[in-house]
């Protein structure tokens, strides 16, 4: 018995997935580029890659996507890219990517070279809004507040100036997110770069939307686990972190608490209260000069109190991390046992003991 199947009729150039996957819908994307331009902008910041400083070859030179905290990927908002992440690419995918959430109030994004990308953001939002007729799968630009940030990795590689200014450090209502979320995508797709270099775009389209849906169920197989983890490990360091306030606060009177909370509030309501100057943002802390009129008014009591506080958190851990090796420590080894005395007698030196 002889089987064959004749695929000459088959247009592997239109993915089968088009429109109803992860990469956008192909044809919309064709006509942005020629319904606007975007001038090159000059960097106010390093002259990094994606804006197309760097050498880039071939058709396609990688992807732009969006992907929500918990490391699911958003349908229709994956775009292919050449010679860079030009911004008009990078526009495409949140617009179409967002169109299923709108309704939100406020976004928080965190994109690699956001101190540039939101240079004109608004003003591009407008113009793609008055082309949205054209496009047969967004239906609006009109997007939610937008709040970004440069993930926390990324960051130290901007100057310090975008250190201090587009930390997630520093953004209120981030907690301790560090925006990296595709990163760990790309780390677990790299790999498929090899296969599809060679493919046609229908082909390659498909098998990318294959693999981030693989990656999205198996996400959702384990977030009930995960998150419920995490949440056992908030509320630890909550109560722990009411508890650390609540012994230092004892320390402090209240007519100082009534007078430094409001001072407080109005402190991070600034445009940007850890701003830098120089390069005390490079030593990723922000500095604060106490005039010499102030000096009479500070509560030393309570300042001693953080230090002492601090040092006690460094000890702690120093303690932990000596148990464990203890506990690894094969006792028939001279040398092993030696390192492990040497860092019981510089903890007790440490502790004043």
């Amino acid at each position: 018995m002889a089987t064959s199947t004749n695929l000459s009729g088959i247009n592997r150039w239109t993915p089968k997935t088009e429109g109803s996957a992860y990469t956008v819908l192909t044809k919309d994307f064709r006509k942005y580029p020629r319904l606007t331009s975007h001038d090159a902008q000059e960097s106010t910041c390093h002259k990094f890659d994606a804006m197309g400083y760097g050498g880039f070859s071939g058709k396609v030179t990688g992807t732009v996507a969006l992907a929500c905290r918990h490391q699911l990927m958003l349908p229709a908002s994956v775009v292919d890219m050449d010679a860079g992440e030009k911004q008009a690419f990078v526009d495409f995918a949140v617009a179409s990517g967002l169109q299923n959430v709108l309704g939100l109030l406020l976004l928080k994004m965190y994109y690699d070279i956001a101190c540039q990308y939101m240079i004109h953001f608004l003003l591009r939002l407008l113009r793609f809004d008055e082309l949205v007729e054209h496009f047969s799968s967004i239906t609006s630009a009109k997007l939610p507040e937008v709040q970004a940030a440069v993930p926390k990795y990324h960051v130290n590689a901007h100057e310090s100036k975008c250190r201090s200014y587009w930390s997630p450090n520093f953004l209120p209502g981030c907690g301790r997110e560090d925006g990296e979320t595709l990163e760990r995508q790309w780390s677990m797709t790299n790999a498929l770069a090899l296969r599809t270099k060679e493919m046609t775009a229908g082909h390659r389209h498909d098998t990318l939307n294959d693999h981030f849906s693989d990656l999205n169920v198996r996400k959702v197989h384990s977030m009930p686990g995960v998150l419920l983890a995490k949440l056992h490990d908030a509320q630890k360091l909550l109560t722990s972190a009411d508890a650390a306030l609540a012994r230092l606060e004892e320390n402090i009177s209240p007519a100082a608490l009534a007078q430094w909370k409001p001072a407080a509030e109005l402190w991070d309501r600034q445009e940007n209260p850890f701003a830098a100057s120089g390069d005390e943002g490079f030593r990723g802390g922000r500095s604060t000069r106490i005039a010499p009129e102030e000096v009479q008014d500070l509560d030393f009591a309570g300042v001693e109190m953080v230090k002492a506080i601090h040092g006690m958190i460094h000890l702690e851990r120093e303690r932990a991390g000596l148990v464990d090796t203890i506990h690894k420590v094969d006792r028939s080894k001279t040398r092993q046992r030696s390192a492990v005395t040497k860092r019981v007698n510089d903890l007790l030196g440490d502790a004043d003991i």
